[in-house]
């Protein structure tokens, strides 16, 4: 079981397709993951088995849908007929990148997750400093 301060870092935030029926997933900490849907046997299932034969689909498809990669079986966002894969499955058995191979990625990484990485490092005393001044900025406004 994960405590809040672990689920907060270990939660995907990101998901982004690549070549050959691969994901990549971004964690909140900016630790990614590389998920082969066709690795895994994917194809077994019936429904995923026709994102499997047309990459274009396989990528326009794929969200992220409480914190799991999620293929919807139409092009409607709908949490009730989508095909998802479990977040700890991913973590067992997927690739996690090391930092030369998560380097081909770093532009593609969201805001939030490159905020994170700045946050995270910082002191709560640097941390109120960015915060006071982000909000004299709002203010200004």
């Amino acid at each position: 079981m994960f405590t809040n301060e672990e689920y907060v870092y270990e939660t995907f935030v990101q998901v982004f397709p690549i070549a050959d029926f691969n994901i990549i997933l971004v964690q909140r900490d900016g630790t990614l993951f590389r998920y082969d849907a066709v690795k895994e046997d994917m194809e077994k299932h019936s429904q995923f088995k026709l994102l499997l034969e047309d990459e274009e689909l396989f990528a326009r498809r794929l969200h992220l849908l409480y914190n799991a990669p999620s293929w919807m079986l139409t092009d409607e966002i709908d949490e009730y007929t989508c095909f998802d894969i479990c977040p700890d499955h991913i973590r067992l058995t997927g690739h996690r990148l090391n930092t030369e191979e998560a380097a081909e990625y770093e532009g593609q990484l969201s805001m939030e997750v490159k905020l994170f990485r700045v946050i995270k490092g910082m002191t709560e005393e640097e941390l109120i400093k960015v915060i006071r001044y982000a909000e004299s900025l709002k203010e200004e406004e």
